[in-house]
């Protein structure tokens, strides 16, 4: 692609960005550039290159109740901006691609992974004064950075490299987890006419015959080696069933534990079943750790985000955060914050939702259901 004479490289993402290669021709081909005598052919980005740390302003308002942590822009015109959940330490990196205009204007093309980002400006005017950086966009609205010798620690999402192992088509999900039983992983789902629970063999690595779940409760999330654990039409009762779908055990956190809680994902760790959910009196978000022998509650943690699934390594609860480009964390439970953050290659949370996660051995498995069509795709990768 040329303009004006000058050469212009597009780079590859590894995230899927929304129409980029048509928004970046047709823009440059609007914009009038000029050609540095830097022997690239092209303008350079060197002047914006590095990371920024966030300071007057606000231009990047994608989350509620987070803090800007850093804009970091590289040499190959890819970059992040990093945002931190002060309370959880949960972390949502934005991936962008960028572009040098002029001596004073830079085109980004920011992740598209929500309705709100899809519309944000994507043409800025900047100055550089010493170390610091100012962009403003289109409306006025200004933001300062100072450059920083490097990314501050904590603030790098991880990137997982998924394996695709199988997808489910005419498969409708039911906000149900993914849970192992050792020989295969389950998960709750509408298959043509029936509620039931789908397995996947880990050794053939295919889908075997479901299971009908008559009472249509199949919204699975744990499974403590004889009974799966689902989440009851009343939300704040965990049910117990066989696999005939017969109720043998239920955790009623009202009645049982005395502290109503509206559950929204469950784990088990070998001897305890956890819930993440919504406390009734404080609508806040916790996690309960419950001993379903006895019904009572062990420990009660605060834990500021809301999960839509968990699931248990041997030393740590992992949970996926709904709706945010950067989905899948790890909980120290001493701290009770979030010690890791990961994405996905290729997960776009516009158009795909993480439904369950299980880790088997030292891997994780992860459900996603497209939103555009009804099917259901389980991926591997390895933390």
């Amino acid at each position: 692609m040329k303009t004006d004479g000058c050469v212009v490289t597009v780079p590859r993402s590894g995230r899927v960005l929304v129409s980029l290669v048509v928004v970046i021709s047709f823009v440059l081909a609007m914009v009038p550039v000029g050609c540095s005598d830097d022997g690239s052919g092209g303008i350079s980005n060197e002047a914006l290159v590095g990371s920024w740390e966030p300071l007057d302003g606000e231009i990047f308002r994608f989350f509620p109740e987070v803090e800007f942590v850093v804009l970091e822009l590289r040499e190959d015109s890819t970059g992040v901006a990093t945002f931190r959940h002060p309370e959880s330490n949960v972390l949502a990196c934005v991936d962008l691609l960028f572009t040098q205009l002029s001596e004073d204007a830079v085109f980004m093309e920011i992740e598209v992974f929500n309705e709100y980002a899809a519309f944000v400006a994507k043409s800025y005017a900047y100055d550089i004064q010493d170390d610091l950086l100012g962009l403003t966009d289109s409306t006025g609205r200004r933001q300062i950075f100072s450059r920083l010798s490097s990314s501050p620690e904590g603030s790098e999402c991880v990137k997982l490299a998924p394996t695709v192992l199988v997808e489910a088509s005419e498969t409708r999900l039911r906000d149900t987890g993914l849970v192992s039983d050792g020989a295969a992983l389950w998960f709750g789902a509408n298959a043509g006419m029936s509620d039931a629970l789908i397995p996947f063999d880990l050794n053939d690595e295919a889908l075997g015959t479901p299971l009908d779940r008559p009472s249509g409760v199949n919204e699975v999330h744990a499974y403590d080696g004889s009974l799966f654990w689902l989440i009851a039409p009343l939300d704040h009762i965990a049910t117990g069933r066989d696999r005939a779908d017969v109720e043998v055990d239920t955790i009623d956190t009202e009645l049982d534990l005395g502290h109503k809680l509206y559950i929204g994902a469950m784990a088990w760790d070998g001897a305890h079943l956890w819930l993440a959910g919504r406390s009734a009196s404080t609508d806040t978000a916790e996690l309960l750790e419950v001993d379903p022998t006895t019904k009572t509650l062990v420990n009660r943690y605060d834990f500021s985000i809301d999960l839509r699934a968990m699931t248990w390594d041997g030393t740590h609860l992992w949970g996926i955060v709904p709706e945010s480009p950067s989905p899948i964390v790890q909980i120290d439970l001493d701290s009770q914050q979030v010690s890791s953050t990961y994405e996905i290659f290729g997960y776009s949370s516009l158009f795909q939702e993480l439904q369950g996660i299980a880790a088997v051995g030292e891997d994780l498995y992860v459900l996603l259901e497209d939103r555009l069509v009804d099917s259901a795709t389980i991926i591997r990768s390895r933390p």
